[in-house]
């Protein structure tokens, strides 16, 4: 396949071709290295063959890292996890049993107000599955059940000043 030298000069600066002599050609492309970030197959088609270089475009076929669409039932889940992290307080309450379980006094200090109101988002985030609880004599201890909601958390951190 011939391709006028514009195009093949393009093709070169842009990081999808590689030039070889014809002693190194051996009727097969120079390799190239690929890692996990690309989960795809290469191939390599000769576009300009000349007396003294060939040049090799490379054509990148990905495969599809997409998950499967969510069920139903995964949709309808994940929407009352949010749900239940959808208040600061209970957000910040999770993020603080990231460091370890907590009696509710040391949550009830955490985020202030009525007792009352922060068993009440306690028991969202149970219901939820967000977090255990567990009765100690007359102190209630929670403890993060979805350690994987943390990602979320982390991830907003991250993202903050955008």
């Amino acid at each position: 396949m011939h391709r006028d030298p514009q195009t093949s000069r393009q093709l070169l600066q842009s990081g999808v071709a590689h030039v070889t002599k014809p002693e190194r050609m051996r009727s097969k492309p120079p390799p190239i290295v690929t890692n996990a970030l690309f989960p795809g197959e290469i191939s390599a088609t000769a576009l300009t063959k000349q007396t003294n270089f060939v040049i090799w475009q490379y054509n990148m076929t990905t495969r599809s890292t997409t998950p499967a669409p969510a069920s139903s039932e995964t949709i309808q889940r994940g929407a009352e996890v949010f749900k239940a992290l959808g208040h600061p307080s209970r957000l910040a309450m999770v993020a603080a049993l990231e460091r370890g379980e907590r009696c509710v006094c040391d949550l009830h200090e955490l985020v202030g107000g009525d007792l009352s109101t922060v068993s009440n988002h306690l028991a969202v985030l149970r219901n939820a599955g967000l977090v255990n609880s567990e009765r100690r004599g007359t102190q209630v201890y929670y403890s993060l059940r979805m350690h994987c909601i943390l990602d979320v958390i982390h991830c907003v951190e991250r993202f903050e000043d955008c």
